[in-house]
């Protein structure tokens, strides 16, 4: 039988335990879950009370496949790029995005005026919070319930009871809505539905005995305290990544297993400006070696050479040049694991999980690998681009189990608020976001984008975690980030929590695209974090935070434009601000115990010191500036 066959029948009316009951049931999962004029469908568009275009995992676009990117899991394996030969035995769901809602038509012909009605629904309990359930009444949406809110990954039966005042047929249906609107955070995870019924009684026959979901539990971490710590590395001792994303990778005298030496290769080039860090962003990477070198793709490279394998260099020779400059590495799984890649190049899920898992097996216990990065931008919206929220934690499950001496770093874009940081921070110890000046309207804008999504992730992510920044300084933009850019937008990151600044991305300063300053600004960040007056003993246990931004009361800046951070380490104390606009500003620090008369230091200005009045200090900035007081 074919898989469709398997399926219980995915559309029909069921008698109930009474002569006379009527009702209306389906079993979602499968490619007509869309299709109108069925009796039960999930709507694509908004036919009443506004609120936007619903959201559902949905691949129809670009699989044939019996189930279109539905959801079908059984006690072990999860599938949605691509279905199992056989659905029997296994839970087939259409799942309601993350941030969105759905809209459920039902049938209403059968149903008499006057009646009762029951609406039954199975789905999986993945939600922070219950979300709510309206029906239309003809003039407005009118809320019967709601469902979830326990988050304990649990298939469960809810059922609602449907009086004759508050529904409405609408073209010869009812119709049902889960959440409130598009981009709204009252559906707060990806919501899977398993069986819909609505009937003149309260009979869920059909629907199976609640059970736990495929969500399997971490095992216990070495890195569940990495916010104290900072160590990425057991026994390498607290650490502040700082680097870029690779790309444009040129070798300047070297080859698989001979360091570049001469100063147009990129490692070295990374090395000299004081970073220590980068992330490989695996498209479609060979994951074991790769090394071709290609002349003629650069004109600006002489006497280096681009080099690349029959994708991207190889994780072998990345490891080999890593270490031939003092670099760690982050690997990113970017495109392995979206649906296209899922399919085309390892075949299915479970195929995916076990490929990357044996890679992260493989390189477990190698010192260049800083920490492994599954699923870049978990929040993208994007059919071809996103994942679901199951596979991205089966994926961190298998990192886990896998490389359980490494930490788990997943980024995200941020724009779905604080529920983003609460739920990846259940699946990874580092969180990250990129926040790029150029979407958001240039230099000024973006800082305040940058310093508004940082606050929210470090307010809200679980206790432990620690959070990475991804500034812009590439990003294929005509030209580069200028210097005085790349300096603000690292000390807006670090003022603001982060605990590692990664640039996306990598530009090699022979470039044309590349602006002179940009690799000034990032020497300059270099040796200010790991130079003889760096400042990274302060950003390092067993150094501390006393306040950012005036929130413990212990330091206040009068100038809101102005931002700070206020540290501790030993006896000593810094406040550390920057300019976050592109003009002259001036504020007055509180500093609560600061004498009258105490000369401070400003740190990387030849000396300059700063008089201090009773409990307070004054100082101007020029645009971008940033400034670093010694308070002892």
């Amino acid at each position: 039988m074919g898989a469709e066959e398997n399926h219980l029948a995915a559309d029909s009316s069921v008698a109930g335990p009474a002569a006379e009951a009527l009702s209306e049931y389906r079993d979602v999962g499968l490619a007509s879950d869309f299709e109108p004029k069925q009796n039960i469908f999930f709507a694509r568009e908004p036919t009443v009370g506004g609120g936007g275009a619903p959201r559902y995992w949905d691949l129809s676009w670009f699989t044939k496949e019996v189930t279109r990117g539905a959801f079908v899991e059984d006690e072990q394996n999860f599938w949605w790029a691509t279905a199992p030969q056989n659905l029997r035995g296994k839970i087939t769901a259409r799942a309601i995005k993350f941030h969105h809602h759905g809209r459920i038509h039902i049938r209403s012909a059968k149903f008499r005026a006057d009646a009762t009605l029951y609406l039954s629904l199975r789905f999986r309990d993945d939600l922070l919070r219950p979300a709510p359930l309206f029906l239309w009444d003809g003039s407005n949406w009118v809320q019967i319930g709601t469902l979830g809110g326990n988050r304990d990954h649990r298939w469960k039966t809810s059922q609602w009871k449907v009086s004759p005042t508050q529904r409405a047929s609408v073209d010869g249906y009812f119709i049902f809505k889960i959440g409130v609107k598009a981009y709204s955070d009252s559906v707060s995870g990806d919501l899977p539905i398993d069986k819909i019924k609505l009937a003149d009684n309260q009979d869920t026959s059909e629907f199976q005995n609640d059970a736990d979901g495929l969500w399997p539990a971490f095992p216990a971490g070495n890195f569940d305290n990495l916010a104290s710590t900072r160590e990425f590395i057991p026994g390498e001792g607290p650490f502040f990544p700082y680097g870029v994303y690779g790309g444009q990778w040129v070798t300047d005298r070297g080859g698989p297993k001979t360091c570049g030496s001469g100063p147009k290769d990129s490692w070295r080039i990374m090395a000299e400006a004081g970073m220590n860090t980068y992330v490989i962003h695996g498209w479609q990477a060979s994951w074991a070696s790769a090394w071709v070198t290609s002349p003629g793709d650069y004109d600006w490279d002489d006497p280096g050479v681009s080099v690349n394998g029959p994708h991207t260099l190889g994780l072998e020779e990345q490891i080999f040049q890593a270490k031939c400059h003092g670099l760690k590495i982050i690997p990113n799984f970017v495109t392995d694991t979206r649906a296209y890649w899922i399919k085309h190049q390892y075949g299915d899920e479970q195929k995916t999980l076990e490929a990357l898992g044996n890679i992260m097996t493989r390189y477990k216990s190698e010192p260049a690998i800083l920490a492994w990065y599954p699923v870049d931008e978990w929040d993208h919206e994007a059919q071809d681009y996103g994942k679901p929220q199951t596979f991205s934690h089966l994926l961190y499950h298998r990192a886990a189990i896998s490389s359980p001496n490494r930490p788990r770093m997943l980024l995200s874009m941020g724009f779905f608020g604080a529920d983003t940081w609460k739920l990846t921070g259940e699946e990874a110890e580092i969180l990250a976001t990129d926040i790029y000046l150029n979407d958001h309207g240039g230099v000024e804008p973006g800082l305040a984008r940058q310093a508004e999504v940082y606050d929210t992730i470090r307010r809200n992510m679980p206790p432990g975690r620690v959070f990475i920044a991804v500034p812009e300084s590439y990003n294929g933009t005509p030209q580069s980030v200028p210097g005085d850019q790349i300096v603000a937008q690292f000390y807006n990151a670090v003022i603001h929590g982060a605990a590692g600044v990664i640039f996306f991305g990598m530009i090699h300063p022979n470039n044309p695209k590349a602006q002179p300053t940009t690799w000034d600004g990032f020497r300059q960040i270099g040796r200010e974090l790991f130079g003889t007056e760096g400042i990274a003993p302060f950003l390092l246990p067993p150094a501390r935070t006393l306040d950012i931004m005036g929130e413990s009361g212990l330091a206040k800046s009068s100038n809101p434009n102005v931002h700070f951070i206020y540290l501790e380490n030993g006896d000593s104390r810094m406040l550390i601000a920057v300019n976050s606009k592109n003009s002259v500003q001036t504020t007055t620090f509180a500093v609560e115990g600061l004498k009258a008369g105490t000369a401070i230091g400003v740190r990387f200005e030849r000396g300059r010191t700063v008089t201090a009045g009773p409990g307070e200090f004054s100082d101007s900035f020029g645009p971008l500036e940033r400034h670093v007081y010694d308070l002892k």
